[in-house]
């Protein structure tokens, strides 16, 4: 009946329609199934897989005797999800919600104030407080609040609190090194973080015999460092000391295995806690003992008197007579406190560190020997130390008669020119290794 009422060329059309139509219809699977299963698969995967990272364990760090100087340790942090509080409602904490962030606060040691701010601040999941102790996290489980939860979080501690903080520098809240050696080898420290994949219901439920996938985090390497905890510890107390008595600004001091330059205490004022880097003082992490610009001053006596000694310029047997001053480059250069000490011998101008005797000295040694002792000392030049520090100057002698660290500034033998400490080789167990004696 259907082929007695429609004509044959209509019938012609309609199974051509129904061709071209399973035609495309057979591409655009292909096209999916075929040429872009990967992607459909990883979709349909992405909906049910899930990825959690693996932190790596920070490496330690120790002083040459094994001493621990910094470790990391698993702590909570607080966080919340606002909307999950009760009362929490149109970005407002209201009610029972008002008083659960008083109640957190008073457990937290925060203001009132303070909490609510943060559960009012518009984000769906924030930190009420990071990495708090352990007596804290059992307030907050005690107080059972919904809506907040506690998240492990790992935290650098320094079990020597200050000592050799401006060595060792600190981490921020990502775990990230921001100065010293924590900067400075933070991808040896830091690790490399591992990943676990799981395949999840859709309750959020890890399945027993789903996909799981886990590639092993990779701890960071530990440190041995040349300090000496309690080395450092003495000469940050001395430190500590001479700074308040001489009232001063700041002060460094730096100690040196005399047989091999290897650091054994870096202490700097003003210092700081990096247990409690929230609040330091920012111009406190600088390390004026590898950063700051000043005059190596008497120390230069040493490396002047040691060239002359190599060169015969002077035997330890020559003496001359110390008038208390001299004259070098039209100015006049006196000793200390205008002191003078009439005959001394090479010995007696470093005991009385004469400064018009060191004058003597290099005059006998010469400029032009002067300057190239200084550098094969290793003046101006960068020593490699593990800390950033900019380096100083001893400028080139055939631009300048007289030897020159910075505008205005002539470095004589007595008292030397601008440098930065520790940016040059210690020259003075070389000294020590050649006939001098410790000091």
């Amino acid at each position: 009946m259907f082929a007695d009422t429609l004509p044959s060329s209509r019938i012609k059309i309609l199974f051509a329609g129904f061709f071209v139509l399973s035609i495309v219809l057979s591409g655009r699977l292909a096209y999916w199934q075929v040429l872009h299963r990967g992607d459909l698969l990883a979709q349909a995967r992405a909906q049910v897989v899930q990825a959690e990272a693996l932190a790596a364990r920070r490496g330690a760090i120790y002083d040459h005797n094994g001493k621990l100087l910094a470790t990391t340790v698993q702590l909570e942090s607080v966080y919340a999800i606002p909307q999950q509080v009760p009362d929490f409602a149109d970005g407002v904490c209201v009610a029972r919600c008002a008083a659960a962030a008083a109640a957190l606060a008073q457990a937290l040691g925060e203001s009132a104030e303070r909490m609510r701010a943060r559960l009012e601040s518009g984000a769906e999941w924030v930190f009420l407080r990071r990495r708090v102790p352990e007596a804290m996290t059992a307030k907050v489980k005690a107080l059972a609040i919904p809506g907040v939860g506690l998240e492990p979080e790992p935290k650098r501690m320094y079990p020597a609190d200050t000592a050799g903080a401006s060595a060792l520098g600190f981490v921020n809240d990502d775990g990230t090194g921001q100065a010293g050696v924590e900067a400075r080898y933070d991808e040896l420290l830091r690790g490399t973080p591992g990943e676990l994949v799981v395949e999840r219901d859709p309750a959020n439920r890890a399945l027993a015999v789903g996909l799981r996938q886990t590639t092993p985090a990779v701890d960071g390497a530990d440190l041995v460092l040349t300090l000496d905890l309690a080395m450092q510890s003495a000469a940050e107390r001395e430190l500590a000391r001479v700074v308040k008595n001489e009232k001063a600004a700041s002060g460094t001091i730096v100690i040196l295995d005399p047989d091999t330059g290897a650091i054994r205490a870096l202490a700097s004022s003003p210092g700081f806690d990096p247990n409690d880097i929230a609040h330091a003082d920012p111009e406190a992490f600088r390390n004026r003992a590898a950063s700051w610009t000043y005059e190596p001053g008497s120390t230069m006596k040493a490396i002047t008197i040691a060239a002359a000694l190599n060169e015969h310029a002077v035997e330890p047997s020559t003496t001359y007579v110390d008038k208390g001053f001299a004259v070098i480059g039209g100015r006049v250069l006196n000793n200390a406190l205008g002191k003078s000490y009439g005959r001394l011998d090479i010995s007696g101008i470093l005991e009385k560190s004469a400064n018009a005797g060191a004058v003597f000295v290099a005059q006998r040694l010469g400029a032009d020997k002067l300057y190239r002792y200084l550098r094969d000392f290793g003046f101006g030049q960068a020593t490699g130390v593990d800390l950033a520090a900019a380096g100083g100057v001893v400028s080139n002698r055939s631009r300048h008669r007289r030897i020159r660290t910075g505008p205005d500034r002539n470095a004589t033998p007595a008292r030397g020119g601008v440098r930065r400490d520790r940016q040059r080789r210690n020259p003075l167990p070389a000294v020590h290794r050649a006939g001098g004696s410790r000091t």
